[in-house]
């Protein structure tokens, strides 16, 4: 789930279920900290939106004269007594609607069709020549001979034409090749050290054998036939 899909289940959870009925507007009183509560939400729910480019997709103001839209997502509301500082919001099943809406759209683009077909269709970033690899990596370009041997002993996926020529990769590439290459690299060195740890906790058994201590007995030699 999406987090301007939970920033939105979260502001509608904040209105009880009795607020939705269709047959006449509900109110409910908004100040101190139920306001706070409800500004944090409503905030959020326009960050990840604008994030995402949708804040064109917030709910629409009514045409009713007198309402006062109480924060970023357009609830209608008006003060009750004015000046009061005390705020009710009804006439809300249009602005559930369209909160609901835009929750459908940024869900749908979540899904992994469609993020499939985003990678089809947005241009990949491609990156051409050592400073422009390196500064992908977050490394100094001193380190780029280190890149190159590790693309040309692994099977990297940056590639170079021959002499004169600049080396290119994608960047989506490069950085996906770097991090499996970290996580071989760390897996490895955890072979290593655990084999290193096992050598270490043996000792001498005497003729007959090598004691582990780890597993609590002993490695047993094999008999030398003695007729050889």
């Amino acid at each position: 789930m999406s987090p301007l899909a939970k920033a939105i289940d979260a502001l509608l959870a904040f209105i009880p279920n009795s607020a939705w009925s269709p047959i006449q507007p509900r109110y409910i009183p908004l100040s101190g900290e139920i306001r706070d509560h409800f500004d944090t939400l409503d905030q959020a729910v326009w960050v990840e939106a604008c994030l995402l480019g949708h804040e064109g997709k917030m709910p629409r103001q009514s045409d009713d004269d007198g309402d006062r839209y109480l924060g970023k997502t357009n609830v209608p509301g008006f003060e009750n007594p004015p000046g009061s500082g005390c705020f009710q919001v009804g006439d809300l099943h249009d602005w559930r609607n369209d909160l609901l809406a835009l929750r459908a759209l940024v869900e749908r683009g979540n899904t992994p069709e469609a993020k499939s077909e985003r990678q089809l269709t947005e241009p990949k970033t491609l990156l051409t020549g050592w400073h422009a690899i390196a500064g992908a990596l977050d490394l100094p370009h001193a380190r780029h001979k280190e890149i190159r041997s590790l693309n040309d002993r692994c099977g990297g996926p940056i590639t170079n034409k021959g002499a004169g020529t600049r080396p290119m990769v994608y960047q989506e590439d490069l950085i996906e090749w770097w991090n499996k290459m970290a996580v071989q690299t760390q897996e490895l060195e955890n072979q290593r050290e655990g084999a290193r740890l096992s050598v270490e906790a043996q000792h001498n058994y005497g003729r007959d054998g090598t004691a582990a201590p780890e597993i609590g007995g002993g490695v047993k030699k094999r008999r030398r036939d003695k007729r050889t």
